[in-house]
């Protein structure tokens, strides 16, 4: 498996390869949040105190519907500008295009959400459980006891984080699998996707780690235009290797021919 410093360099190939497609998939990418965030913002300015049960119901149903298809479908037009397919920025409306692909999306982000889900509650559970115990216990706690519990609370916070990081790595090329593989169904994509990254998640995590400092710079928004392209590039490049890495894991262990051994006992 390639190292981080070959995922960002062949990245930063593909981006100067595609620096108009890129730029306007990225323009596309954030008029399609813009327009969720002016949504979510055009529901405080209405209901006023009851935006929050509007609010979220409309961000949920907006993430299945509009925003997780425009990003798969962005994805899929890098993984294919890797290839020099020739694709042009209207790839990223793929799954709109087709009521198959679309509602297969769909269900594809509802079941991908509800394991990320399932991993954030058990990762958090046991720092869940303490809060829990330290409500219903605080009337019979002393100042001390209770500075305790909560540097406890804290720490158990810190390692759920840590823990969830790690769960959740299992699904981490699942989108990529889901728009590089037409071909697989939903379950299949999620199955892959465990098996993959069972030899790449850590190369993954510390690939994201080392892109904290764009992220941070990503805050600044007009850099998001730079920032963005190198996401999805290194994203695709990090994902082809690790696809690469397991086929070839595979074939060594489908050509390799052990000797049977029988005991003499």
């Amino acid at each position: 498996m390639p190292g981080n410093a070959a995922v960002k360099s062949t990245a930063r190939v593909i981006m100067k390869k595609l620096w108009p497609q890129l730029i306007a998939c990225t323009f596309l990418i954030m008029a399609c949040f813009f327009v969720g965030i002016y949504a979510l913002s055009a529901f405080g300015l209405l209901l006023g105190d009851n935006a929050v049960f509007a609010s979220l119901p409309f961000f949920v149903l907006y993430v299945l519907f509009v925003a997780a298809p425009f990003v798969y479908g962005a994805l899929r037009f890098v993984w294919r500008a890797g290839d020099d397919s020739g694709d042009d920025v209207g790839l990223v409306f793929y799954y709109f295009a087709s009521a198959k692909r679309y509602f297969k999306s769909v269900r594809f982000t509802v079941g991908f959400l509800i394991r990320i889900a399932l991993m954030l509650f058990l990762a958090y559970l046991p720092q869940n459980v303490v809060k829990v115990a330290l409500y219903a216990a605080s009337g019979f706690l002393n100042e001390q006891m209770r500075l305790q519990f909560s540097f406890v609370v804290s720490l158990l916070g810190l390692l759920g984080l840590v823990l969830f990081v790690i769960l959740s790595a299992r699904y981490y090329i699942a989108p990529l699998l889901f728009v590089g593989c037409d071909h697989l169904e939903n379950a299949e994509v999620i199955h892959m996707s465990k098996l993959i990254s069972r030899k790449t998640a850590g190369a993954y995590i510390v690939l994201v780690l080392g892109m904290i400092g764009w992220m941070l710079l990503s805050l600044l928004v007009i850099t998001l235009i730079y920032t963005v392209p190198y996401f999805l590039a290194a994203y695709t490049v990090h994902c082809r290797y690790a696809v690469y890495h397991y086929n070839h894991l595979a074939k060594i262990s489908g050509e390799t021919d052990f000797p049977a051994f029988r005991s003499s006992f």
